[in-house]
């Protein structure tokens, strides 16, 4: 799920898979029939890795990459082009190479 808040004008858009808005209908109708949704088993693990920079050798970007309960990829770094232009940036794209690599070398 993605959100972009606007302060100036205090709105908020947001965007989100087809599997989260089922889940954001089925704890709505949950809360106004008055029954309890159950919680999910465990949340899903996360990926975390420090990517250097290329052009600065002092700077690295901390990325995040998970994945939602109906399988969707979700991500974050804290690079220009991932939060701003919202891409996934050649951080992302080497972190998710390593972790690639991790798995296979598991199994």
């Amino acid at each position: 799920m993605k959100f972009d808040v606007d302060l100036a004008t205090g709105t908020v858009q947001a965007e989100f898979s087809l599997n989260e808005a089922q889940e954001i209908l089925a704890a709505l109708q949950a809360v106004r029939n008055g029954t309890v949704m159950p919680k999910p088993a465990s949340a899903p693990p996360m990926w975390k890795m420090a990517v250097p920079s290329e052009s600065d050798p002092d700077t690295s970007y901390e990325t995040r990459i998970w994945f939602g309960f109906g399988g969707e990829m979700h991500y974050a770094c804290q690079c220009g082009d991932a939060v701003y232009r919202k891409r996934f940036c050649k951080h992302l794209q080497r972190s998710n190479k390593v972790r690639v690599g991790l798995l296979a070398g598991l199994s």
